[in-house]
C-alpha cells in the first residue's frame, strides 16, 4: 500500500469565519503531522463591487489584501509551524486548483459555509468547484 505524507498544506481564504476555521483546523493538523502550511488569498479582478462588499473585505486592494492576510494568519499562527502566505489574482477557483497542482501540496484545507440549493446557485461555491476539480485531496470546514 502506498505510503499517504501530508507535508505541504495549501489553505484558501477570503477572510470569513469559515476560512477562519479552516486556517485552526490545518494549522492544528500541521502540528500533527509536522507539515508546513502556505495561505492564499485570490483576488478576482471580475468580481463586482457586490462580490467585493461580500466576499473580499479589501474591496480588490493588494495592499490592503496583504494586510488583512498578516492579520488573518498572525491571529492563528506560532513558531510551531512553517507557514508561509500568498496573494494571487485571478479567478479564485481556477488559481487554487493549477496551485495545487503545479507546485505539489499534498492537500487543500478550506472553508465552506455549507449552502445548498438556491443561495449556491446564486452565489456559486469556491470549495465546492474546487473538490470537484483538483487533482489534490481537498478538506473542507464548515463555519459556522
Amino acid at each position: 500500500m502506498k505510503e499517504c505524507l501530508v507535508r505541504r498544506i495549501l489553505v484558501p481564504v477570503d477572510f470569513s469565519a469559515a476560512s477562519g476555521d479552516a486556517l485552526r483546523f490545518a494549522y492544528s493538523l500541521a502540528s500533527a503531522l509536522g507539515a508546513s502550511i502556505e495561505v492564499l488569498h485570490v483576488m478576482d479582478p471580475s468580481s463586482t463591487m457586490l462580490d467585493r462588499a461580500a466576499d473580499r473585505p479589501s474591496g480588490g486592494d493588494p495592499a490592503a489584501a496583504r494586510g488583512l492576510l498578516r492579520d488573518f494568519v498572525a491571529a492563528v499562527a506560532s513558531e510551531s509551524v512553517p507557514i508561509t502566505q500568498r496573494i494571487e489574482h485571478g479567478e479564485p477557483h481556477d488559481r487554487i486548483v493549477s496551485l495545487a497542482r503545479d507546485e505539489g501540496f499534498d492537500l487543500i484545507v478550506m472553508g465552506t459555509l455549507g449552502r445548498t440549493g438556491r443561495p449556491l446557485a446564486l452565489v456559486g461555491s469556491v470549495a465546492e468547484s474546487v473538490v470537484r476539480t483538483s487533482p489534490r485531496p481537498v478538506l473542507t470546514v464548515r463555519g459556522g
